[in-house]
């Protein structure tokens, strides 16, 4: 399977108007066409990270900025690890962070990455730095183990979500052991937990979860206002489609 590419564009939509708006780099440089990739926003930036690009780039750790105004692409620093698909991102206090993924043998975690996004100077001079809390290497596609829920930092897991939430980090769901086959025709297992991340602090903590709550799922879509978090659909062990949407309140 090969990545579209479509040389650095960005799709805008328009929800006042039902528009889409093809934006078209203004730079020569852009990011390499890719899947499996991760994303996120500022108000004024789209910012992406890593991914699976084509035979000859394979999975990828390079980081982009697209200024929205200029229409402008900035390379970043290359984040540290293993390059990888299915990891997450988000923005808090001015820094990209980042957690989890899947390297191709195995699934990601046991640290946390981040990268300041409000100091003077050239942005893409910024170096990456890193928090560790717990082993890098989870579960491969070989191994006979079954998730353990609990402990004192999430799993290692990656199609999952990371999002700024009441003033911390939350990650939510997402794979735990790959797919047996390494296809798209068998689905891994997945994590049902929630865990929130203090900055300031450096710790992890598991969030409870009051009533009914979604199933354990990886590849669904998420995003959040503020103080909720809204996620929709996914794929289960069983491989299925699900077309549930869920809020999580911070309150």
């Amino acid at each position: 399977m090969s990545p579209l590419d479509e040389a650095g564009a960005v799709h805008s939509f328009s929800p006042s108007t039902s528009t889409w708006t093809k934006l078209t780099p203004s730079t020569s440089s852009y990011p390499f066409a890719r899947s499996y990739h991760t994303g996120t926003a500022t108000s004024t930036h789209l910012i992406i990270h890593a991914g699976c690009g084509d035979a000859s780039t394979g999975r990828l750790r390079d980081t982009w900025i697209f200024d929205v105004a200029s229409r402008a692409w900035t390379q970043l620093a290359d984040a540290p690890g293993d390059t990888r698909g299915g990891t997450a991102i988000g923005v808090l206090d001015n820094k990209l962070w980042r957690f989890g993924g899947f390297n191709g043998k195995t699934e990601l975690g046991g640290s946390i990455d981040w990268l300041d996004l409000g100091v003077a100077g050239d942005l893409a001079e910024v170096q990456w730095k890193t928090s560790t809390f717990g082993d890098i290497a989870g579960l491969g596609r070989e191994d006979d183990k079954d998730l353990t829920a609990g402990g004192t930092a999430p799993g290692p897991r990656s199609v999952h979500a990371l999002l700024p939430i009441a003033g911390k980090l939350v990650t939510l769901f997402g794979e735990g052991k790959p797919s047996h086959t390494g296809g798209h025709d068998a689905a891994g297992n997945f994590w049902e937990d929630v865990w929130a991340y203090d900055s300031a602090s450096g710790k992890w903590e598991e969030v409870v979860v009051q009533g009914e709550r979604p199933s354990a799922r990886g590849w669904f879509a998420a995003t959040e206002d503020g103080s909720q978090i809204a996620i929709w659909g996914g794929l289960n062990a069983k491989n299925e489609r699900l077309p549930d949407g869920w809020i999580l309140s911070a309150t």
